[in-house]
């Protein structure tokens, strides 16, 4: 068991080790994602119950509501970080000082 556990650790450090070594990049997209995952977070239960209360009577099929909620929720949550957020004392108090 302490021998499995143990193999375990190794296996996610390895793993995390060649993550870094080969998608160590900058990336404008990864962060602005990285910046408004955090409002993402503690908004989307709003925007996907409205979305929900939107498409219910609508669309029949599970799949496609599946397809709507998620697509839709995540517009809404980043326009709502860019519109909201991004560029006002919640985003510096959610993401801190801004390095250029």
């Amino acid at each position: 068991m302490i021998f499995s556990a143990f193999s375990h650790v190794l296996f996610f450090l390895g793993f995390l080790s060649l993550v870094l070594r080969k998608f160590d990049y900058h990336s404008k997209i990864a962060h602005f994602i990285l910046n408004a995952s955090y409002w993402t977070y503690l908004i989307h239960v709003i925007f996907i119950v409205l979305t929900y209360m939107l498409i219910n009577n609508w669309i029949e099929n599970i799949y496609m509501k599946f397809i709507l909620l998620l697509i839709g929720t995540t517009i809404l949550c980043f326009l709502s970080y860019i519109l909201l957020v991004k560029n006002t004392f919640i985003g510096y108090f959610l993401n801190g000082k801004k390095i250029k």
